[in-house]
C-alpha cells in the first residue's frame, strides 16, 4: 500500500492542503500521523477523487440564483428556463462540495487588514450584509475578524474610509465580498449563502457547520422523502 503526504493528496485532488486536512479531520479521508505529518493511502485519494465535483463553475448571476432558489427566493434576475434548470439540479440533492464548486465564482473576495476599531464599523457600515461566521446566529464568530458583503459601488468607499489595506489571506482581519453581476440580498443572506461562506473557510469547524446549514436549507425546500417543486 502506497502512502502519500497531505500536500501530495491535495495536488492530486486539485484542492488546497487545508481542504485535505479538513477531510481528514471530518473522517472523509482516512489518515495517520507519522513524525507529526499526516499521510494517506494513495488508493483512498484516488477513490475520493472519483467523487470530485463536476461541471463548470457558474456565472455570478446564475450561482446567486441557485442559492436564492435554495433559500426560498424566486431569483427574479434569472429567466424562467434558467430557474427550471437550477431547480432540476437541486432536486438531485447535490452535496455541498458540488454546490461550492458551481458557485465558487459568485464573489470577488477582498482580504483586508485594519485597526481593530474598524471592524465593528465595517459591520455597521451602511449597506453591509454580515457574511459567514459574522452572520447572525452563528456560534463560531471570531471577534478578531469580520466578514461582510458590500455592493461594488460601496466597497471602495468603505475600504478607504475605514483605512483597510489589502493583505494576504492569512493576515486578514476583514473580508469584503462583492457579489458578481447581481445584488442578491433583500435582507440578510439565507442559510445556503452562509453555508457556502463557511465552506469556503475550509477549517473543520466551519465545514461541519456548513454541512448542517446546507442540509437544513435543502431539506426545507426539497425534502428527501418528497417529490415536488421547489
Amino acid at each position: 500500500m502506497i502512502e502519500i503526504s497531505a500536500s501530495e493528496a491535495a495536488e492530486r485532488l486539485g484542492v488546497s492542503r487545508q481542504r485535505v486536512l479538513a477531510l481528514i479531520h471530518d473522517g472523509a479521508l482516512p489518515a495517520r500521523l507519522i513524525g507529526g505529518r499526516w499521510v494517506v493511502l494513495s488508493a483512498d485519494v484516488d477513490e475520493l477523487g472519483q467523487d470530485r465535483p463536476s461541471g463548470r463553475p457558474m456565472a455570478g448571476r446564475v450561482a446567486w440564483g441557485l442559492l436564492d432558489l435554495l433559500d426560498g427566493g424566486r431569483a427574479p434576475w434569472l429567466t424562467a428556463p434558467e430557474r427550471s434548470r437550477l431547480r432540476a439540479r437541486l432536486r438531485e440533492r447535490p452535496p455541498i462540495a458540488q454546490i461550492g464548486h458551481w458557485a465558487r465564482r459568485r464573489n470577488e473576495v477582498l482580504w483586508l487588514r485594519g485597526h481593530p476599531s474598524a471592524l465593528p464599523r465595517l459591520l455597521a457600515f451602511e449597506g453591509a450584509v454580515p457574511a459567514g461566521a459574522s452572520a447572525p446566529g452563528q456560534d463560531i464568530v471570531d471577534p478578531g475578524q469580520v466578514e461582510v458583503y458590500l455592493r461594488k459601488d460601496v466597497a471602495a468607499g468603505a475600504i478607504r474610509k475605514l483605512a483597510l489595506r489589502p493583505v494576504p489571506r492569512r493576515e486578514a482581519n476583514a473580508v469584503v465580498k462583492v457579489p458578481r453581476e447581481v445584488w442578491p440580498f433583500d435582507d440578510g443572506p439565507g442559510r445556503a449563502a452562509v453555508a457556502l461562506d463557511l465552506w469556503d473557510a475550509s477549517d473543520e469547524r466551519s465545514c461541519r457547520t456548513a454541512r448542517r446549514l446546507y442540509s437544513s436549507a435543502l431539506d426545507a425546500r426539497f425534502p428527501a422523502h418528497e417529490e415536488g417543486e421547489l
